[in-house]
């Protein structure tokens, strides 16, 4: 990966009133994460572009501050989201960042905003900012301690050390000397048993490191000289996710367990075939994954979901995930930015898998399935997963009604005809064998008869056979 560019651009400090209802959401306690049982498509989406003006630069790191604003790291400085308008930030004047090309975030625990530049860091916290001169590198990565000292990663550095310590003494780095190599780092994190791991470019791997010991995990046989680890999840059980941003065998998307790097293979996704940037394990442990080429995938229970820009992400160039207080989830691409939130109502349609768009009948079996009739389509959707009933029996037509009766047998009208569903179709026809005609609604009585709505008579049915038909 290579070294960010050192241009900067000037901008505009812009002071606009926040609505109350924003307020009141923004500084609500915190949320659950969007459903991870939902598809992703479900989901509310907005999408804000660079080409319709919102952003100087290329949105490439996020961050929410206690006072609920959304900051967003462009290559042009920094813009604020107070959930309806994007406002350029600039410091007062006399004050200045090192550099207009941001490459990290972090909303501290006290109200700070901590920015990384492609020349050193910065902090903003009571409408003052403070540079931090002595150390100046690209700040590449900013983690945050349950002690609140901040802890960066500074790649290319002038004095070689990459790991750096900002407390209220000051600003303190380490290097070879205690097992951290100079040279490029790109991922920074910490584990439940006081490890920090970092990412890094040359040699290819992580580094485990605490004060007292560390260690050095590096992907051995790989021939890419500019790849990266760039990103990393750290589970609960003390494995992690690690993301690489070159695709191929041992690359891409890797588990690292117990000292071991591990290929992501599932029937459905393999993950060195995807260059990976960006990486987020969400509060439901859910993990979405920003890809270079392909856009998000999001990986849940070894379900693997994708959207990319055919379905409306800004971009498949995707630089940041990051999950904000309320639990949704925030994407900044190569050519925008793009929010995920939970809707009250969730819908299904061809994208959650249903065989058409038009919906005719729906019914929900007393065994939990939910049937789907459409103008040329019989679908059963159970735990998430569509089947289609029709079409993979090669019988055309469409369900009009569905009825389960007393012994929970399924009957349900198909165009002209009316059938019994139990694996097979079992056609129930009029005394003379002609079919019942287009159902529109069935239901039995307390002696088990049922009776059909058409666009024939009223029939009732017993044992299966027609026994009487009403004008």
């Amino acid at each position: 990966m290579s070294s960010a560019a050192k241009g900067e651009t000037s901008t505009t400090h812009l002071r606009l009133p926040l609505l109350w209802l924003l307020i009141s959401l923004f500084l609500s306690s915190p949320a659950r994460a969007v459903d991870p049982n939902n598809h992703i498509s479900q989901y509310a989406h907005t999408a804000w572009r660079v080409q319709d003006g919102i952003f100087e630069g290329t949105p490439r790191v996020l961050a929410q501050t206690t006072d609920g604003y959304l900051w967003i790291g462009t290559t042009s400085g920094i813009v604020r989201f107070d959930g309806v308008r994007f406002v350029p930030w600039a410091p007062p004047d006399g004050e200045k960042l090192p550099s207009q090309r941001i490459n990290s975030l972090l909303g501290g625990m006290d109200g700070s905003l901590w920015i990384g530049t492609a020349v050193g860091l910065s902090r903003w916290r009571t409408n003052h900012l403070t540079n931090y001169p002595d150390q100046r590198g690209v700040v590449t990565a900013i983690f945050e301690d349950t002690d609140s000292s901040i802890w960066i990663n500074l790649s290319l550095s002038a004095t070689k050390t990459p790991l750096c310590k900002v407390d209220t003494s000051g600003m303190r780095c380490y290097g070879d000397a205690v097992g951290i190599p100079p040279g490029a780092y790109w991922a920074l994190t910490k584990d439940h048993q006081g490890n920090f791991w970092i990412g890094r470019e040359e040699g290819l791997g992580l580094i485990r490191w605490r004060p007292d010991s560390h260690d050095a995990y590096n992907l051995k046989g790989s021939k890419h000289a500019d790849a990266a680890v760039s990103s990393i999840a750290v589970q609960a059980d003390g494995s992690l996710w690690t993301g690489i941003d070159v695709r191929g065998p041992g690359l891409g998307l890797q588990k690292f367990v117990h000292g071991n790097w591990q290929s992501f293979l599932t029937s459905e996704f393999d993950g060195s075939k995807v260059a990976v940037i960006a990486l987020l394990l969400d509060r439901e442990n859910a993990l979405w994954v920003g890809t270079t080429k392909s856009g998000v995938y999001r990986i849940y229970r070894d379900k693997v979901e994708h959207f990319g820009s055919t379905d409306g992400l800004s971009s498949d160039y995707v630089y940041k995930l990051f999950e904000d207080r309320e639990g949704d989830v925030w994407v900044a691409t190569s050519k925008g930015i793009d929010s995920f939130r939970d809707l009250r109502i969730v819908s299904f349609s061809t994208p959650e898998g249903l065989s058409a768009e038009e919906v005719d009948s729906v019914f929900a079996s007393r065994d939990g399935g939910i049937w789907i009739g459409g103008p040329s389509s019989m679908d059963l959707l159970r735990d998430g997963q569509v089947s289609y009933i029709l079409a993979e029996r090669g019988i055309s037509g469409g369900a009009t009604s569905f009825f389960e009766d007393h012994a929970g047998r399924l009957w349900v009208g198909i165009d002209e005809t009316l059938s019994i569903y139990k694996g097979k179709f079992r056609p129930i026809t009029r005394k003379n064998g002609s079919p019942i005609g287009m159902v529109y609604s069935i239901a039995e009585d307390t002696e088990n008869n049922i009776w059909v709505e058409s666009s024939g008579p009223l029939t009732r049915i017993r044992n299966f056979k027609e026994e009487e038909e009403l004008p």
